[in-house]
């Protein structure tokens, strides 16, 4: 194998040769990953001067990893990786090999992994990044939904599965601490992320340039133990240790490196637990009071003493108001619209401020009674207009995907 973790005396010249393509190309990936927004001007300038593209691009961050700027910026990365693997050809041709410097760099790349991996799992396993289904989500036809819009909503609807999978990447980083498990840690990541590289590109969620490159990287450090792989799955044959070249093996400095592992450990466990709590906390704080929770379907409604007909095609009567977070509402019309209206809510003295348009200071437009605990009457005044509405609230068991619970015994699929 060109990249083995075993120590050898001569490299040929391929080896090293693509050792020092894969070290910069890394490197430098891993550096942008961190720091590539301080250097927004620079790839402008790349991509107008160089490659032509044009500078009409923006580098904010948008929670996509796919945009403008992340292929400009991982062009100049494979260009400026090639064009130094040249010139560290040149200058260091007589060195025979880089058994020490391949060592730090797998260190580098199981750090870089293992933050990762937390992050991604820790984030699932608290079922944060796919949070529970939002209510209006309910209500949208399938076919409205886009690819990454179903794909939240699959991964949104279970705990367990949410927790299966982070689970997973977790075991995978936390394999990455010691070097002999990192290649079993190397090939459960390799599994799970290239389960969520697949996902990435058939629902066209933006983190495939991202998600590719832990696949990569881990495949990395599989590669690096190939032979033994190769021999212990494929070919049935016997495998033997490795002489790997460590820094040092004097006493102090091997409990130095286990005392930063147990460090990094507990600290890593106890900053994204805080983090993850913080933001659990912070949803919770953010949904609407648990009387006014829920989707609300306007069974009547009239518009200056005027009773409006429940028209499929008429954008002014409404069909349903969502209240699903404290300051926001959803209302949707008849005919299928939707609008965003900011909220307050003063139970003190019943009413609700639904507004438009954003203001520091909602006013209260309407006054509210509770008709038992599923109804409730309000009356207003919007945009000069006076309504009063009836709404009932929907049973969220009545909707299949709320509603289905599991079976261990099923006579015949229950697929609707």
């Amino acid at each position: 194998m060109i990249f083995t973790r075993a120590h050898k005396e001569r490299w040929s010249f391929v080896a090293k040769l693509v050792f020092r393509l894969l070290f910069l190309y890394s490197t430098l990936y891993i550096f942008m990953t961190f720091f590539g927004q301080g250097f927004g001007g620079f790839m402008r300038w790349f991509a107008e001067t160089v490659l032509h593209w044009g500078a009409d691009f923006s580098t904010a961050s948008t929670g996509s990893g796919d945009t403008t700027f992340h292929y400009v910026q991982l062009i100049f990365v494979a260009i400026c990786s090639v064009i130094g693997t040249l010139v560290w050809t040149v200058f260091d041709r007589k060195r025979t090999a880089y058994n020490q410097l391949a060592y730090w760099f797998r260190v580098g790349i199981r750090c870089y992994l293992f933050f990762f991996m937390m992050t991604y799992g820790f984030v699932k396993v608290f079922k944060i990044q796919f949070a529970d289904i939002q209510l209006t989500k309910l209500l949208q036809p399938i076919g409205d939904l886009s690819p990454m819009g179903l794909a939240w909503t699959y991964m949104g609807h279970s705990v367990a599965y949410n927790f299966f999978v982070g689970l997973a990447e977790l075991i995978g980083g936390l394999l990455l601490l010691s070097r002999r498990t990192q290649t079993l840690g190397a090939l459960v990541i390799v599994g799970v992320m290239g389960h969520v590289a697949v996902m990435n590109f058939t629902y066209d969620i933006p983190v495939k340039l991202f998600s590719v490159h832990l696949v990569f990287f881990a495949f990395l450090l599989l590669l690096s133990d190939g032979n033994r792989v190769i021999n212990f799955f494929l070919l049935n044959k016997e495998t033997t240790a490795i002489s790997e070249p460590i820094p040092s093996t004097e006493s102090t400095y091997i409990w130095v490196i286990r005392g930063l592992k147990i460090l990094t450990l507990v600290v890593a466990i106890g900053l994204f637990t805080f983090q993850s709590t913080t933001v659990m906390n912070r949803r919770a704080s953010t949904k609407a009071p648990a009387p006014f929770y829920g989707i609300w379907e306007v069974r009547t409604m009239t518009q200056n003493q005027d009773t409006l007909p429940p028209l499929q095609n008429d954008g002014y009567r409404l069909k349903y108001v969502v209240m699903e977070r404290k300051k926001r509402s959803a209302a949707i019309f008849m005919d299928g619209s939707k609008e965003w209206w900011n909220t307050r809510i003063d139970t003190t003295v019943k009413k609700i401020g639904w507004h438009t348009s954003e203001s520091d200071s909602i006013p209260l437009n309407f006054s509210y009674q509770f008709v038992g605990s599923e109804a409730l009457q309000v009356d207003g005044v919007m945009e000069r207009d006076t309504l009063s509405m009836l709404l009932v609230r929907k049973n969220l068991e009545d909707f299949e995907l709320i509603g289905r619970r599991f079976h261990w015994i099923n006579e015949t699929p229950y697929n609707r």
